[in-house]
């Protein structure tokens, strides 16, 4: 179990992740200036708060892409269930900093968003674990981000349901959505993580 430790880092995980989510909160609804596809302007703006939980899923993917050794193929305990459990506790210490945020700092709305998106990026990683190397999973999260950006706009200042991650204000259905595929990609990185062995993780 040393070794485990050691080599996925946690503190760092920790460190990352919170800073991550107190910096989406922090800097309220501070944007950066993006090229869009749709709607009626060639430039549109994304909130930090949809870029800055990126953090969580590279962070995670970098860690544990260091961390793949010879061991996991030898050894006879679940290190793969141990590598979602150790995202899955990073995600709820991440709303742990969340709702604390939103009790000492009841006036930023923005703390539904950042959690929003915390969860529903590191369960667009956790989708396709079964089939990517930890190296390439936080490119799927951080293109979906990028194309809401980019084709996400429906005009008039509206954005499509799909651009979830952009948006500024939590609907019943984007929370929803953040939390299925959270749970839904526990699930799959869990039964086909050591179903499909060491060169698929």
């Amino acid at each position: 179990m040393r070794w485990w430790l050691a080599s996925h880092r946690p503190v760092i995980v920790v460190i990352i992740g919170a800073t991550a989510v107190i910096a989406s909160v922090v800097l309220g609804d501070a944007r950066l200036l993006m090229p869009t596809a749709s709607g009626n302007t060639p430039f549109g703006s994304v909130p930090l708060f949809a870029i800055l939980p990126l953090a969580v899923p590279i962070t995670f993917g970098a860690l544990m892409d260091a961390a793949e050794r010879p061991p996991y193929a030898v050894s006879a305990r679940p290190v793969y269930a141990g590598d979602v459990a150790l995202i899955i506790v990073g995600v709820m210490l991440f709303f742990a900093v969340g709702v604390v945020l939103a009790v000492v700092w009841p006036t930023q709305t923005e703390v539904l968003p950042a959690l929003r998106n915390v969860a529903g990026l590191v369960g667009l990683q956790l989708l396709v674990a079964p089939w990517l190397h930890y190296r390439y999973q936080a490119l799927v999260p951080t293109l979906y981000v990028f194309a809401a950006a980019t084709f996400g706009r429906a005009g008039e200042g509206r954005l499509s349901e799909w651009a979830w991650p952009v948006e500024t204000r939590v609907s019943p259905l984007s929370l929803g959505l953040g939390a299925a595929l959270l749970l839904v990609g526990t699930v799959l990185a869990l039964l086909g993580g050591g179903r499909r062995g060491l060169r698929r993780w």
